[in-house]
């Protein structure tokens, strides 16, 4: 591969690849409604962020909020 080739293939649009939203499509739809009902009726973020935790997901905070900011 040239350096052109390689240049060209990285200056394509990537796709989006929020990690929330993967690990979402993993839950059951009950568990994703739950979570957006959660933050539409504007409950605590850092909640919503510790139950999330405790599920086992190592997930930052700011990486939820910026999901239902930018996915949702």
């Amino acid at each position: 591969m040239s350096i052109r080739e390689l240049l060209e293939e990285r200056s394509q649009p990537q796709p989006k690849a929020c990690t929330t939203c993967r690990w979402f499509a993993t839950q059951s739809e009950d568990e994703q409604a739950a979570a957006k009902e959660w933050f539409d009726a504007g409950f605590s973020m850092e909640e919503l962020w510790r139950g999330i935790r405790k599920l086992g997901y190592p997930l930052a905070v700011d990486a939820l909020r910026n999901h239902f900011r930018i996915c949702s």
